[in-house]
């Protein structure tokens, strides 16, 4: 199942152009981010992703579960258009959203939660997330520290790519 477009989108996709951060090379901060969510949630893997207006594609990964590619095929362009700041799948296989996607079907993905990486003035540019192969749930602590690194994040993208023009 396709995620809607934000009302946003035009505004949001030219953000992330301006940003030139699409394709950089790996970064140990967001590599650390990432390792410590995974450790900290206690999760199969996990990664930073921001959703460009045709890909998804990972600033930092630990996951077999998920690659970066086509837009239509992520997880977080459903949270990109959605009202809340945090996605929680606790089945994959239970969600009509997802239970037909590669990864719940080949590589037997069944949890996702992800937090938006949101920059100054409201705009999603992707998100902080962590997936397993076991349906779960997170618990309020979980939670709040997924929403904390999508914030760290978010302020670490803003300081090392500062947008251009």
């Amino acid at each position: 199942m396709l995620a809607p477009l934000p009302a946003n989108e035009t505004a949001r996709v030219a953000a992330l152009s301006r940003l030139k951060i699409l394709h950089s090379p790996p970064d140990a901060v967001f590599d650390e981010l990432v390792g410590y969510l995974v450790h900290a949630l206690n999760a199969h893997g996990g990664g930073i992703c921001l959703v460009a207006s045709d890909r998804a594609w990972f600033k930092a990964a630990q996951t077999p579960l998920l690659q970066s590619g086509a837009r239509e095929l992520s997880f977080c362009t459903h949270l990109i258009a959605a009202e809340e700041s945090l996605l929680e799948v606790p089945d994959t296989t239970l969600d009509p959203r997802f239970a037909h996607h590669p990864a719940v079907l080949e590589s037997h993905l069944r949890f996702y939660a992800g937090a938006a990486i949101v920059l100054e003035g409201g705009l999603r540019i992707g998100s902080v997330f962590v997936v397993d192969t076991r349906p779960r749930r997170l618990s309020g602590e979980e939670r709040l520290i997924l929403q904390s690194l999508a914030q760290i994040a978010a302020g670490e993208i803003s300081r090392q790519y500062p947008p251009l023009g």
